[in-house]
């Protein structure tokens, strides 16, 4: 996948049912929501110590979608976007030099059809449980959320480059 572009796909029904009301609950019963980096109104919940059984399922599901060998390190967040929120469009670079930066993106809930992933300026269209995975550090990536809220898994992580051994 790495090699070859367009740098992404889509994965449909990432997300089980299941795992879907999971995030739900935790979303919204956790604290400790950030305002996000790019400052555009939406906010990040960092879940570095969170450890129930069925995150860290999906985390290896995650890491074995993403990283067919180990990775450099990794990073996984719940994303909540108000109305009319977004993000410009951007780059994220990888945590080192010489580095390869994936994410990983599923929808948790998205009331609106106007809410849109942009890849490169072009929309990329995902409903609930679909998921994309892509190249954040190449390819250029902004979101749009028109009237409702949008909530989002990311995982993220970064990997040798191939050519390096």
């Amino acid at each position: 996948m790495l090699e070859t572009p367009p740098w992404f796909r889509v994965l449909p029904a990432f997300l089980t049912a299941d795992e879907r009301t999971l995030l739900l609950g935790l979303a919204a019963r956790s604290v400790g929501w950030r305002a996000g980096r790019q400052g555009g109104g939406y906010q990040k919940l960092p879940l570095e110590g969170v450890q129930p059984a069925w995150l860290e399922d999906l985390t290896r599901r995650c890491l074995a979608v993403c990283a067919s060998a180990g990775p450099l390190g990794w990073d996984r967040y719940l994303l909540l976007y108000a109305p009319g929120s977004g993000v410009v469009p951007h780059h994220d670079p990888p945590l080192r030099e010489g580095a390869v930066h994936l994410r990983l993106n599923a929808v948790v809930q998205s009331r609106g059809p106007s809410d849109r992933l942009l890849l490169e300026g072009r929309p990329v269209v995902l409903q609930e449980r679909d998921a994309v995975v892509f190249r954040p550090d190449i390819l250029e990536h902004e979101v749009r959320v028109a009237a409702q809220e949008r909530l989002l898994w990311s995982f993220g992580c970064n990997l040798q480059r191939q050519d390096e051994g």
